[in-house]
This record gives C-alpha cells, sequence and structure tokens, in this order.
C-alpha cells in the first residue's frame, strides 16, 4: 500500500486491529541448522519504508498489539509503521535485529530496528517496566510520527542512532545502555522521506532518579552529534 503514485491507498476511515496474546517469534535457521534470518527475502530494497519487517502496519488507523515479547532477526525493519495512526504496541520487550551495512562491508541501505513514517507510532516497552529490550539496529522516525522507548533494565540495550525528524520518548534506566553509533547508511535515492539527516536526537529523555540507577549513553569515536531537547532525571555518559 502506497500513495507515491497519487492514490492514498493506505487511507482508511476505521482501520483494522490484529492482538497477538502473547510472545513473537520471527528467527530461522538455515539447511546446517545454525542461526540465519528469520524474514529474508528481498534483500536489498532501495526504500526504506518498503523494506521486509517483523511487523509492519501500512494502513491508517490501524494497530498490531504483542501482548508479550517478541524475539525476530530481520533483514529488513524489525518493526514499520506507516501512515496516520497506524500503531504497533509491544507491551513487553525482547530482541530486534536487522542488517549492519557498516560492518559488513555490503551496500549501503536503511534497514531500522523501528521505524516510523506518515504519522505512524510504535511502542515498545513505552511504560519503562522491568522488561529487557535489546535493539541491534537504527531507529528512524519521519515528521509527525512518534516513537516510545523504554530501555529500563541492566541488560537492555540500543546498538544504533536515533534518526529522529518526529518525536521520540525514551527512558533509560536502571543501567541499560545506547551505543550512539550508526548501524547503516541510507543508501543515495532513498530520498522520500528525512528525519534528522543521520544523526541522533531524542525529544523527551527519561533518566533514572540519580545516577546509580540512571542508565548509560556510550559516545564512541565516529558517534556524530546527539541532540536531547527534554531531559528529566539522571543520565550517565560515557566516551569511548
Amino acid at each position: 500500500k502506497t500513495d507515491r503514485w497519487g492514490e492514498n491507498s493506505k487511507e482508511s476511515v476505521y482501520g483494522g486491529a490484529i492482538t497477538i496474546n502473547g510472545d513473537l517469534n520471527i528467527k530461522g535457521t538455515d539447511q546446517n541448522g545454525n542461526a540465519d534470518w528469520g524474514i529474508a527475502a528481498n534483500p536489498e530494497n532501495v526504500l526504506s519504508r518498503f523494506n521486509n519487517a517483523g511487523i509492519y502496519v501500512d494502513v491508517e488507523n490501524s494497530t498490531v498489539t504483542v501482548q508479550g515479547n517478541v524475539d525476530m532477526d530481520v533483514y529488513g525493519n524489525g518493526v514499520t509503521a506507516n501512515g496516520k495512526n497506524a500503531t504497533v504496541t509491544i507491551t513487553k520487550g525482547g530482541s530486534i535485529t536487522v542488517p549492519h551495512t557498516i560492518e559488513n562491508g555490503k551496500h549501503s541501505y536503511g534497514y531500522y530496528a523501528l521505524a516510523a513514517y506518515d504519522g505512524g507510532t510504535i511502542n515498545m516497552n513505552a511504560n519503562g517496566e522491568a522488561n529487557d529490550v535489546r535493539l541491534d539496529g537504527d531507529i528512524f522516525v519521519t515528521e509527525g510520527s512518534t516513537v516510545n522507548l523504554g530501555l529500563a533494565t541492566d541488560p537492555s540495550y540500543l546498538y544504533g542512532i536515533i534518526d529522529n525528524g518526529g518525536t521520540v520518548s525514551l527512558t533509560l534506566t536502571n543501567g541499560a545502555e545506547w551505543y550512539n553509533v550508526a548501524k547503516n547508511k541510507r543508501y543515495c535515492q532513498d530520498n522520500e522521506e528525512l528525519a534528522n539527516y543521520e544523526q541522533s536526537k531524542v525529544t523527551n529523555l527519561y533518566g533514572g532518579s540519580n545516577l546509580y540507577n540512571a542508565g548509560t549513553i556510550i559516545q564512541e569515536a565516529n558517534s556524530k552529534v546527539l541532540k536531547i531537547y527534554n531531559l528529566y532525571g539522571a543520565v550517565n555518559v560515557k566516551y569511548s
């Protein structure tokens, strides 16, 4: 579904709703039994909003809710919400892994752990509860779109940037870590939507009540500028 050619095929007055009452697992194995992508088709898509996705909502006013954890290895986007009031909610935590084109030397494409476009919303452990969340990949948010993410346990982490042109609210507490290093570079022709030009920006950052129960932002040698608009509480920052 797309409105790229003038027909708003995402448009829907009432939308639809899917609820998964339990955990969601999208992982794969190869013919030798080794770990492999749970979704692996079409591995080189130029436009990131049309990537494969573990969860993909592309109809306005529609929702997918996972009442549990997710465990996904996707050659594409982990979660995509594309359209006005298109919403994905993961009530607990889990893990999402997507390709790292910067590290493996392949041609650069935009693959995102979480990606919200055109008024879409993604909530993952949004209330900052004690659920482990492991995100191995960047986050991408266009103007008018929203991501609410809670990293609130010591094993929780985000390896990737938050390329945000909309609204991102991030809870970072109890030893959780955010490694602010880009994992992908957008393809040169992937210019239909822009966020913050491949630099991190957080609208609301919720830290701990003190430095001992706060989380940590890790800025490495190749980390780009990080903007935080509103900081509530304490956050550790480590330069390495």
